[in-house]
């Protein structure tokens, strides 16, 4: 049996395109000796642009808001995908290439990316609680929203430890 924990869950704003504010949920888990592992999730009611078109900012954001020491992480997108008509969570860790920049171009030409996280390709994940060796919460379909994250938060068993975790972050309204 794995040693991982959940240690953060909450809502955060990052910048989409066009200046147009997203929200997604974050859930960082770790485990004494290795990277934290902090999946991403893209909310049914998100008010801006999907995880997926903007997955480098939103890195840019876990790490300057979760990780400002510097600590590396590994990243993976959670999203809602249809087979066979039926909405289905599906889970890919995030890798990141090239790390520097080559004439300030980036992904939407240069605007908005910032430091190594450019050049992202995603390897689909079969079994999340087997890779992450705990259970991961999953909503149903039409209830993954950021108000009912959000109300998941506050009831949470862990609700005061959380809560301050979230404190000065901003991300439950």
């Amino acid at each position: 049996m794995s040693d991982i924990e959940l240690t953060r869950e909450l809502l955060m704003p990052y910048q989409g395109l066009d200046g147009c504010e997203g929200l997604c949920h974050v859930r960082v888990y770790e485990e004494l000796g290795r990277l934290p592992v902090v999946i991403v999730g893209g909310l049914e009611d998100n008010p801006g642009t999907a995880i997926a078109l903007v997955i480098e900012t939103v890195a840019a954001t876990v790490q300057r808001r979760l990780f400002a020491d510097g600590r590396q992480f590994h990243l993976i997108e959670h999203y809602r995908d249809a087979i066979n008509g039926l909405q289905t969570s599906r889970y890919a860790l995030v890798r990141f290439g090239g790390r520097s920049v080559v004439g300030g171009a980036g992904v939407w030409d240069g605007a908005g990316v910032e430091g190594a996280f450019r050049d992202p390709r995603w390897e689909p994940i079969d079994d999340i609680e087997e890779l992450l060796g705990c259970q991961v919460a999953v909503w149903w379909p039409g209830r993954y929203t950021s108000r009912a994250v959000a109300g998941h938060l506050l009831n949470a068993p862990n609700a005061p430890q959380l809560a301050s975790q979230r404190a000065g972050l901003g991300e439950v309204a």
